[in-house]
Parts: structure tokens; sequence; C-alpha cells
């Protein structure tokens, strides 16, 4: 009977294989860059979040008769409002607590930063008392939305200047007292940059990039 012999990868041969599967698992992870998909899944959180409070806070004001948008941010000052989504637990940690601190990124000196809520579940409530000043539930048809959303990457710790390193991120309401507000936030990602640039706001160049969505004329509040 005559023998058949198999013939097996040499080790130089198994080398060449392992060498290339490391460069193909290289370009794909350069490609990909898992860490900014994250920021862009973050960024489109963060897109979505607006548009459904640009609309809750519209249907308000155009469905309750004597609406409260809460207190200007015009207001000389130091005297306007800047609301943040923050515990006051966590403005604390973060130093967050006096007038002359930041509004995402922005020098407020005129602006004194509003901590509504202490806890979590405060924070986000739809009935003026959650971190946007606005009473949804008197909207005729029911608030339109059960909680108010907060920024992906909330802050828990104390940290670097508030809106400026990705533990300490946070949504800010603004208003002008009757009717025009604005929302804003620091975006992550390079995909969704443009966004923050075209958004028809007032702060689309660095140092305060920020998206802005609302009503206010020129979003320059």
């Amino acid at each position: 009977m005559q023998s058949k012999q198999v013939k097996g990868f040499t080790l130089i041969e198994l080398l060449i294989v392992i060498g290339i599967i490391a460069i193909l698992a290289t370009v794909v992870i350069l490609t990909l860059n898992p860490a900014e998909l994250l920021r862009q899944a973050r960024d489109s959180t963060r897109a979505s979040d607006f548009s459904t409070l640009k609309s809750a806070i519209s249907l308000y004001a155009a469905d309750v008769s004597n609406p409260a948008f809460g207190t200007s941010s015009r207001i000389a000052g130091p005297g306007g409002w800047c609301y943040i989504s923050v515990t006051s637990a966590q403005a604390s940690q973060a130093s967050w607590a006096t007038s002359t601190t930041s509004c995402n990124g922005r020098a407020s000196s005129t602006l004194i930063l509003v901590v509504a809520s202490t806890t979590e579940g405060a924070k986000r409530g739809v009935d003026g008392t959650g971190w946007i000043p606005v009473n949804f539930n008197t909207i005729s048809s029911g608030a339109p939305l059960s909680a108010l959303p907060v920024d992906p990457v909330t802050p828990n710790t104390g940290g670097a200047t508030a809106g400026q390193t990705s533990d300490d991120r946070y949504y800010v309401y603004l208003t002008d007292g009757v009717g025009g507000f604005e929302v804003n936030a620091v975006l992550e990602s390079l995909k969704y940059a443009s966004s923050s640039e075209n958004d028809g706001g007032s702060h689309n160049a660095p140092p305060y990039l920020l998206y802005e969505v609302g009503t206010d004329p020129g979003l320059d509040l």
C-alpha cells in the first residue's frame, strides 16, 4: 500500500499569513475609527434631542395662552440666566457654582448659571422644574415628551473647564423671556463639525464652536 504524504504550512508561510492579517486588521481599525464612530453616535443623539426640544417648546409657545419661558438671558449682567442640564451636585463638583464660570465654554460674566435640580430624575422633569423651566404639562394635548433629554456624556466628576472635555458636557437653554430660545451643546465628531459651523448660530468658530438650535433670530443668546 502506498502512503499519501500530507504537506503542512511552513513556519515562514504561517508568519506571512499572520503578518497579512495584522496589516488588514490595522487598516480596518484605522478606516472605521471606532472612537470617531462613538463620537458620531453621540452627536447624532444630540441633534435628535435638539430637534425634539425645538418642536416641544414651539408647540408649547403656540398652544399655551400665557407661556413662561424662564428668565431672560439678555438681562444686563450679571443678570441673564443660563440654564444647564446638570444637577446641583454635578455643578458643584465641576466648579460651576458662580456666575463668572462658563456657559458651554463661553465667558459668562453677564450670565448666571442656573441649576434647578438636585437629582437625576428631577433635572429631567417636564413640569417646569427640570433643567428647562417650561411646564410642558400645560399643553392641551399633554406633554410631548416624557422626560427632558440630557447630554450623552453628562458630567459626574469634577474636572476641566465646563464643556471642554469629554466628561464635562451638558446642554444649555437660553431664552429672551418672550418666546425666543436657543439650546446648544458642544459636539465631538469630525463628521458633525459642519453642523456647528452652519447652523445659523453666532458661535460657529473656535474657541466657542457650539451646535445651536432654536427660534431666537441669529441664535445669538
